[in-house]
């Protein structure tokens, strides 16, 4: 599977999680802040192709989140930039 960089980074407040996966499975997208805390999660079945989930960061605080895509033992980890 792929993990493209967020569009656009950095942003305020909406930013946009494009990736394209080989074959349906669970895909799990969790944003965590710079402390490691979850702060978005979203577990859901998506069909093979490519898929794009809208992240809005407007009730948190300015700085940098990561952004993992994890399918079954798999992930990938991209950095994203919030500034207000």
């Amino acid at each position: 599977f792929i993990l493209y960089p967020n569009y656009p980074n950095p942003f305020n407040p909406l930013t946009k999680i494009k990736f394209n996966i080989t074959e349906a499975s669970m895909v799990d997208i969790i944003v965590y802040d710079i402390l490691g805390n979850i702060i978005m999660r979203n577990n859901i079945y998506r069909s093979e192709g490519a898929h794009i989930v809208e992240w809005n960061a407007s009730e948190f605080s300015s700085g940098i989140y990561f952004i993992k895509l994890a399918i079954g033992v798999e992930s990938k980890i991209q950095k994203a930039i919030f500034v207000k």
